[in-house]
């Protein structure tokens, strides 16, 4: 018997809890190519290549009800852009690449900051630009996120404090991947300067958590305002998390310094 004779409740149910249930995903923000040059105030266009879940594509039914659930849970994310003379090439990539709106779930989805692909321009710096936006995002509170990957992290942590700057606005972030270039596992000074850049990280977040709460007469508590932190590199369209084991040791500092009381978890994305 096929699905489609089943009455309309019944299969509106379905499609609901399919969308409901559907794994974790990876969601990357990139940057459209456009003509750049305007305002530094006004933030570059941007969309997102990763396909929706998977029930959006069975059929309009499915679609519309997926899109219903999403928009009342406020998981159908738009990032507004005042940047409306875009090249009519790029308005074909974009349509060609992903909706404007695109699917996003705050407590359980990966937001995938990806500084290593796709256009780059002036505000792609993660404090001036991606993060930023998304903080902007309309249809939900960005604030909070709680899962972030994020490409280029020597560059981000030491060169400008970009990551840092903007993970600030972010104060309900859980689980933090740093993802591996080929050039930060060369040697063991390469492998040595990534953990450090990630040591900064996880210790400003942390200190700046801290004078949050002290701001709002709050102390700050350890097992509510956990950190969890994996290193990864890519596999294919998603990243493969490198157990602890492989690079706790990388670097002279304190074994465990990663850690506030957050036990260790696996969380398998779907791509």
């Amino acid at each position: 018997m096929s699905i489609f004779n089943l009455p309309k409740e019944l299969r509106l149910q379905i499609w609901s809890l399919s969308y409901l249930s559907h794994p974790p995903r990876l969601v990357t923000l990139r940057t459209l190519p456009h003509n750049e040059h305007h305002p530094e105030s006004t933030p570059c266009p941007r969309y997102s290549p990763t396909p929706a879940p998977t029930v959006v594509n069975i059929c309009r039914e499915a679609r519309a009800e997926a899109e219903y659930e999403a928009r009342r849970r406020g998981q159908l994310i738009s990032l507004p852009s005042p940047l409306g003379n875009a090249s009519e090439a790029s308005q074909a990539s974009l349509a060609a690449c992903a909706a404007p709106e695109f699917y996003f779930r705050l407590d359980t989805d990966m937001l995938f900051i990806d500084l290593e692909s796709g256009a780059k321009h002036f505000d792609d710096s993660p404090d001036s630009g991606l993060l930023a936006h998304f903080l902007s995002a309309s249809n939900c509170d960005a604030s909070q996120l709680r899962n972030i990957a994020i490409t280029q992290v020597v560059r981000v942590a030491f060169i400008d404090g970009a990551l840092s700057n903007c993970l600030r606005d972010f104060p309900c972030i859980e689980y933090l991947v740093l993802v591996l270039g080929p050039g930060d596992m060369r040697t063991v000074q390469e492998k040595e300067r990534f953990v450090l850049a990630a040591r900064r990280i996880v210790v400003q977040y942390r200190l700046d958590m801290r004078i949050r709460a002290k701001a709002r007469g709050e102390v700050y508590v350890h097992d509510e305002q956990g950190l969890d932190l994996d290193f990864a590199v890519r596999k294919g369209r998603g990243l493969d998390v490198l157990d602890k084991s492989v690079w706790e040791d990388w670097g002279d500092l304190q074994k465990g310094w990663w850690r506030e009381d957050v036990p260790q978890r696996y969380i398998e994305f779907y791509f």
